[in-house]
């Protein structure tokens, strides 16, 4: 029996999904894509950067037609990598993984993260030619190509990413030397989850929701305490677009928003409808996905609203504005203090930042973007 091993559908240890859907063999195949090369992307960090960067794949594939597309990353962000139609293979990072790169061949390595893991994985890998970033004899970061030596330098000074006015897509896509692309962000969301998520929240409600629906987002990531707004706002803002806009109010929270959560839910008698802060993430894109506006920091939220082309209303404080590329989908607010985009972890200054934007700033935004949504998408 013959075996088409080349085959971008092919797997190692089990039967390819046309196989498995209707028993056909290799030879012959209509679905036979032979992969000619293959194309390591590493990309570790944060799982927000991880789905933004997929940005990248649709004009990668198009710039490498014949090459499998593969992609390192950490275990869990595995499963908002899972179904791209551009990605080949997904691969989290372990002993496995890091024998792989011992062994395989690359056309290409891509790595655009400067953390010392993803620095050290891209001198280990195999390949004829390396982009972006990687690690030399003394552990110090090696810029790979001169495209992107701009990233490197704005890495390593808050002051150049404060005047930075391009946004992170244009950023990578200038590293692979790529052009302009606008397919945007892609979520692995699928039929069965958007369906359960539907289902509950019809079975919450008593039928499909009557008004719009409003996601509110109350985290800030791991790292950036400072990103988050003041979770009293979120239950005004709740309070506000539920007496005025007869909106249905969805929290979309993760684990590290639990406290959070807790003085919200106790601090305020308008509905709130809560699925839950441990979803697996195709879930939660699919409760995302319910919402017909989206409030919420720069975070994973934001970036899968945008990829659900679902409108946003973004709140920024401590991180750059610039940088977040919203594909036309919604709008940014900041307070506009002159120290606004400082990346300070934590500030002691009063009224900060987040604190300054107000819930009636907040308000009309959503009111615009509910307009919009009425007009253009539809859950």
């Amino acid at each position: 029996m013959k075996f088409n091993e080349d085959c971008r559908f092919f797997r190692a240890d089990r039967p390819c999904r046309f196989h498995k859907t209707d028993t056909r063999r290799c030879e012959g195949c209509r679905d036979y894509a032979p992969v000619k090369e293959s194309i390591l992307i590493i990309k570790l960090g944060a799982m927000g950067d991880v789905l933004r960067t997929t940005a990248i794949l649709p004009p990668l594939a198009k710039e490498y037609p014949d090459a499998g597309l593969v992609w390192l990353t950490l275990p869990e962000s595995v499963d908002l990598l899972a179904n791209h139609p551009n990605l080949r293979e997904i691969h989290p990072l372990d002993a496995a993984a890091v024998a792989m790169l011992q062994v395989r061949e690359f056309c290409v390595c891509i790595n655009l993260d400067l953390g010392p893991d993803s620095l050290a994985l891209a001198a280990l890998a195999r390949a004829e030619h390396k982009i972006g970033y990687s690690l030399g004899y003394h552990g110090e970061p090696v810029i790979l190509n001169p495209e992107a030596e701009e990233w490197y330098h704005m890495s390593h000074s808050d002051e150049l990413k404060r005047r930075n006015r391009r946004t992170y897509q244009e950023h990578m896509f200038s590293i692979l030397g790529l052009p302009p692309d606008d397919t945007g962000i892609i979520v692995n969301c699928p039929g069965n989850e958007r369906a359960f998520a539907r289902e509950w929240l019809r079975e919450k409600t008593g039928g499909d929701p009557k008004g719009p629906v409003v996601g509110l987002n109350l985290g800030a990531g791991g790292r950036w305490k400072q990103k988050a707004w003041p979770v009293e706002r979120f239950g005004a803002l709740a309070h506000l677009l539920h007496e005025t806009d007869g909106a249905t109010i969805l929290l979309l929270t993760g684990e590290g928003e639990k406290e959070a959560k807790e003085i919200l839910t106790n601090n305020i008698s308008t509905p709130l409808y809560d699925p839950g802060s441990h979803n697996p993430l195709p879930r939660f894109a699919a409760f995302v996905n319910l919402c017909d506006v989206v409030v919420t920091g720069d975070t994973l939220a934001l970036h899968t609203a945008l990829g659900l082309r679902r409108r946003v209303v973004a709140l920024f404080g401590p991180t750059s504005m610039a940088e977040i590329e919203m594909y036309g989908q919604g709008r940014k607010i900041g307070s506009g203090l002159d120290c606004l985009e400082c990346y300070r972890e934590t500030c002691d200054k009063h009224p900060n930042c987040m604190e300054l934007i107000t819930v009636e700033m907040v308000h009309e935004a959503v009111e615009q973007e509910l307009r919009l949504a009425r007009e253009g998408n539809k859950r």
